[in-house]
């Protein structure tokens, strides 16, 4: 799967697909500099010798398809639990991504979790300016949304989550 979203092309200094994950799922956890990045995987032997920080930069970009493929496969073998008919639960949060070195936010990452399907019903990305809103996921005749003090503002209440839908 690697190989078909075009992650893991040349296979020089990373050369299989569970060292792109390592060195992806690496960066992601720490908050390291390339360079560091980089001195850890020829250290793990993730790596077959150095590689350059633009190298690693653009493995890590070339990976974010696959990084998708990969999630959503993983979630479609998720079993959902029986629902009630017309009632939905859902769980609605935002959490901010940083990148390394970074002094606030960068981005937001905005999901809506239904629980009855076990399954993700609305993701959104936005900028550092995109705060938290239930504003940004759309409500259903039966809906019951749960989040934190964060997402329950003015403008998500005034979409109709505070409110009966007609």
């Amino acid at each position: 799967m690697a190989r078909e979203t075009r992650a893991l092309q040349r296979r020089r200094k990373i050369r299989a697909a569970p060292d792109l994950l390592r060195l992806v799922l690496g960066y992601s956890q720490w908050d390291w500099s390339l360079q560091q990045l980089g001195a850890w995987a020829t250290a793990m032997q993730v790596s077959a010798g150095s590689m350059s920080n633009t190298a690693l930069q653009a493995r890590l970009r070339q990976s974010r398809p696959w990084l998708s493929d990969l999630v959503g496969r993983l979630l479609k073998n998720v079993q959902a639990a029986p629902t009630q008919t017309g009632v939905q639960l859902r769980l609605i949060d935002a959490s901010v991504i940083c990148q390394p070195g970074s002094q606030g936010t960068d981005w937001w990452v905005h999901l809506s979790w239904n629980a009855g399907k076990l399954s993700l019903d609305g993701i959104a990305l936005t900028d550092a300016h995109g705060g938290e809103t239930l504003a940004r996921h759309a409500r259903q005749a039966g809906d019951i949304g749960v989040g934190d003090r964060g997402t329950h503002t003015g403008r998500g209440w005034a979409r109709g989550w505070g409110k009966a839908p007609s």
